[in-house]
Protein backbone atom coordinates (compact mmCIF):
# COMPACT_ATOMS: atom_id res chain seq x y z
CA UNK A 1 0.00 0.00 0.00
CA UNK A 2 2.48 2.53 0.38
CA UNK A 3 4.55 1.85 -2.58
CA UNK A 4 1.20 2.07 -4.34
CA UNK A 5 0.61 5.26 -2.23
CA UNK A 6 4.42 6.71 -3.17
CA UNK A 7 4.11 6.24 -6.92
CA UNK A 8 0.98 7.37 -6.96
CA UNK A 9 1.46 10.83 -5.21
CA UNK A 10 5.06 11.10 -4.30
CA UNK A 11 6.97 10.43 -6.95
CA UNK A 12 5.21 12.42 -9.99
CA UNK A 13 5.15 15.50 -7.87
CA UNK A 14 9.03 15.40 -6.12
CA UNK A 15 10.39 12.49 -7.19
CA UNK A 16 13.20 13.73 -9.79
CA UNK A 17 14.40 16.46 -7.50
CA UNK A 18 17.35 16.27 -4.77
CA UNK A 19 16.34 15.78 -1.44
CA UNK A 20 17.62 18.81 -0.35
CA UNK A 21 15.48 20.79 -2.64
CA UNK A 22 12.01 19.04 -1.42
CA UNK A 23 10.68 22.00 1.05
CA UNK A 24 7.39 21.68 3.25
CA UNK A 25 5.21 23.52 0.61
CA UNK A 26 5.78 20.73 -1.58
CA UNK A 27 4.76 18.16 0.68
CA UNK A 28 1.52 20.13 1.92
CA UNK A 29 0.66 20.21 -1.52
CA UNK A 30 0.91 16.47 -1.92
CA UNK A 31 -1.03 15.36 1.51
CA UNK A 32 -3.38 18.49 0.79
CA UNK A 33 -4.08 16.88 -2.52
CA UNK A 34 -4.76 13.31 -1.15
CA UNK A 35 -7.19 14.80 1.38
CA UNK A 36 -9.37 16.90 -1.12
CA UNK A 37 -9.59 13.13 -3.06
CA UNK A 38 -11.25 11.96 0.68
CA UNK A 39 -8.48 10.13 1.67
CA UNK A 40 -7.81 11.56 4.77
CA UNK A 41 -6.21 8.46 6.30
CA UNK A 42 -4.07 7.75 3.67
CA UNK A 43 -2.35 11.25 3.64
CA UNK A 44 -1.81 10.55 7.67
CA UNK A 45 -0.11 6.78 6.77
CA UNK A 46 1.72 9.09 3.96
CA UNK A 47 3.09 11.92 6.08
CA UNK A 48 4.33 9.02 8.65
CA UNK A 49 6.04 7.41 6.52
CA UNK A 50 7.60 10.79 4.77
CA UNK A 51 9.13 11.68 7.85
CA UNK A 52 10.68 7.81 8.41
CA UNK A 53 11.84 8.73 5.21
CA UNK A 54 13.22 11.69 5.66
CA UNK A 55 14.52 10.87 8.93
CA UNK A 56 16.85 8.08 8.13
CA UNK A 57 18.01 10.52 5.46
CA UNK A 58 19.04 13.13 7.99
CA UNK A 59 21.02 10.10 10.08
CA UNK A 60 22.89 9.14 7.11
CA UNK A 61 23.93 13.08 6.12
CA UNK A 62 21.97 13.12 2.91
CA UNK A 63 20.16 16.51 4.48
CA UNK A 64 20.42 18.50 7.45
CA UNK A 65 16.70 18.40 8.31
CA UNK A 66 13.65 16.55 8.28
CA UNK A 67 10.86 19.09 6.12
CA UNK A 68 8.16 16.67 7.55
CA UNK A 69 8.59 17.71 11.03
CA UNK A 70 6.89 20.94 10.10
CA UNK A 71 3.24 19.31 8.97
CA UNK A 72 1.86 18.32 12.77
CA UNK A 73 -0.21 15.53 12.10
CA UNK A 74 -3.32 17.17 13.69
CA UNK A 75 -3.14 19.39 10.47
CA UNK A 76 -3.51 16.43 8.13
CA UNK A 77 -5.78 14.30 9.91
CA UNK A 78 -6.51 11.35 12.22
CA UNK A 79 -5.58 7.93 11.87
CA UNK A 80 -8.26 5.64 10.47
CA UNK A 81 -9.83 3.57 13.52
CA UNK A 82 -8.91 0.36 14.37
CA UNK A 83 -11.37 -2.49 15.18
CA UNK A 84 -9.55 -5.44 14.70
CA UNK A 85 -7.31 -7.38 17.22
CA UNK A 86 -4.96 -9.68 17.09
CA UNK A 87 -6.01 -13.71 17.37
CA UNK A 88 -4.79 -15.75 19.77
CA UNK A 89 -3.00 -18.02 16.88
CA UNK A 90 -1.74 -14.35 15.54
CA UNK A 91 -0.52 -13.64 18.76
CA UNK A 92 1.25 -17.18 19.47
CA UNK A 93 2.90 -16.79 15.65
CA UNK A 94 4.63 -13.59 17.20
CA UNK A 95 5.65 -13.94 20.15
CA UNK A 96 7.73 -17.21 18.62
CA UNK A 97 8.71 -15.49 15.81
CA UNK A 98 9.77 -12.29 18.38
CA UNK A 99 11.61 -15.56 20.60
CA UNK A 100 13.73 -16.78 16.97
CA UNK A 101 16.70 -15.22 15.81
CA UNK A 102 15.78 -13.26 13.13
CA UNK A 103 18.93 -11.68 10.68
CA UNK A 104 19.87 -8.16 10.73
CA UNK A 105 16.81 -7.94 13.38
CA UNK A 106 18.70 -7.38 16.84
CA UNK A 107 17.74 -9.11 20.03
CA UNK A 108 17.27 -5.82 22.00
CA UNK A 109 14.55 -4.91 18.81
CA UNK A 110 12.93 -7.97 19.33
CA UNK A 111 12.79 -8.13 22.94
CA UNK A 112 11.15 -4.16 23.20
CA UNK A 113 8.43 -5.51 20.73
CA UNK A 114 7.80 -8.60 23.01
CA UNK A 115 7.61 -6.32 25.70
CA UNK A 116 5.47 -4.05 24.36
CA UNK A 117 3.11 -7.12 23.45
CA UNK A 118 3.37 -8.53 26.60
CA UNK A 119 2.21 -5.17 28.57
CA UNK A 120 -0.35 -4.20 26.17
CA UNK A 121 1.44 -0.99 26.48
CA UNK A 122 1.95 1.61 23.49
CA UNK A 123 5.22 1.96 21.45
CA UNK A 124 6.13 5.59 22.77
CA UNK A 125 5.44 4.00 26.37
CA UNK A 126 8.20 1.64 25.65
CA UNK A 127 10.80 3.65 23.75
CA UNK A 128 11.02 6.63 27.05
CA UNK A 129 10.40 3.96 30.33
CA UNK A 130 13.48 4.58 31.96
CA UNK A 131 14.87 2.19 34.75
CA UNK A 132 14.28 4.22 37.63
CA UNK A 133 10.66 3.68 37.00
CA UNK A 134 10.82 -0.14 36.84
CA UNK A 135 10.99 -2.76 39.77
CA UNK A 136 11.61 -5.47 38.78
CA UNK A 137 12.07 -7.19 42.74
CA UNK A 138 8.33 -6.26 42.79
CA UNK A 139 7.49 -6.98 39.21
CA UNK A 140 6.05 -3.09 38.93
CA UNK A 141 6.45 -0.73 36.10
CA UNK A 142 5.56 2.49 36.30
CA UNK A 143 4.81 4.92 33.47
CA UNK A 144 4.52 8.53 34.44
CA UNK A 145 2.25 10.88 32.96
CA UNK A 146 4.89 12.83 30.89
CA UNK A 147 4.81 9.25 28.95
CA UNK A 148 0.97 8.33 29.40
CA UNK A 149 -1.32 9.38 26.81
CA UNK A 150 -4.02 10.18 29.41
CA UNK A 151 -1.61 12.25 31.25
CA UNK A 152 -1.74 10.12 34.70
CA UNK A 153 0.35 7.72 36.43
CA UNK A 154 -0.09 4.61 35.21
CA UNK A 155 0.98 1.13 37.11
CA UNK A 156 1.53 -2.25 34.64
CA UNK A 157 2.39 -5.32 36.66
CA UNK A 158 4.65 -6.76 35.16
CA UNK A 159 4.46 -10.80 34.73
CA UNK A 160 7.32 -13.35 34.97
CA UNK A 161 8.14 -13.48 31.10
CA UNK A 162 7.78 -9.58 30.82
CA UNK A 163 10.47 -9.47 33.91
CA UNK A 164 12.55 -12.08 32.11
CA UNK A 165 12.84 -10.01 28.67
CA UNK A 166 13.38 -6.68 31.02
CA UNK A 167 16.26 -8.87 32.62
CA UNK A 168 17.89 -10.07 29.52
CA UNK A 169 17.74 -6.12 28.20
CA UNK A 170 19.43 -5.43 31.50
CA UNK A 171 22.05 -8.51 30.59
CA UNK A 172 22.62 -7.81 27.00
CA UNK A 173 23.67 -3.91 28.00
CA UNK A 174 20.82 -1.49 27.91
CA UNK A 175 20.75 -1.48 31.42
CA UNK A 176 23.83 0.39 30.95
CA UNK A 177 21.73 3.06 29.68
CA UNK A 178 18.99 5.46 30.95
CA UNK A 179 16.49 3.92 28.92
CA UNK A 180 14.85 0.89 29.58
CA UNK A 181 15.03 -0.31 25.58
CA UNK A 182 18.80 1.47 25.20
CA UNK A 183 17.73 3.64 22.32
CA UNK A 184 20.56 6.18 23.18
CA UNK A 185 23.02 3.83 21.08
CA UNK A 186 20.98 4.41 17.57
CA UNK A 187 17.89 5.45 16.28
CA UNK A 188 14.74 6.53 18.41
CA UNK A 189 13.21 3.83 16.57
CA UNK A 190 14.18 1.04 14.55
CA UNK A 191 15.18 2.00 10.92
CA UNK A 192 12.65 1.39 7.96
CA UNK A 193 14.57 -1.60 6.73
CA UNK A 194 14.43 -3.19 10.04
CA UNK A 195 11.01 -3.27 10.43
CA UNK A 196 10.53 -4.69 6.63
CA UNK A 197 12.47 -7.72 7.22
CA UNK A 198 10.42 -7.93 10.33
CA UNK A 199 7.09 -7.50 8.88
CA UNK A 200 8.00 -10.18 6.01
CA UNK A 201 8.97 -13.03 8.59
CA UNK A 202 5.84 -12.23 11.18
CA UNK A 203 4.07 -12.17 8.22
CA UNK A 204 2.57 -8.67 8.16
CA UNK A 205 2.29 -5.26 7.02
CA UNK A 206 4.78 -2.67 8.75
CA UNK A 207 2.37 -0.62 8.99
CA UNK A 208 0.67 -3.06 11.55
CA UNK A 209 4.39 -3.16 13.15
CA UNK A 210 4.18 0.64 13.63
CA UNK A 211 0.50 0.95 14.80
CA UNK A 212 -0.87 2.22 11.74
CA UNK A 213 -3.38 1.64 9.22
Amino acid sequence: RVVRLFELHILPKVGRLPLDRVIVEDLERILDGIKAEGHEASAVLVRAWLSSFFELAVDRRRITTNPVKQIKRKRVGQPAARDRVMTAPELRLYLNALRTPIPSVSEKHRLALELILLTACRRGEAVLAQWPDVDLSAGVWTIPPENQKAGIEHRVFLSDRAREVLERLKAIGAGNQSTVAGWERGRTEPDGETLGRLAVILKVSTDHLLGVQ
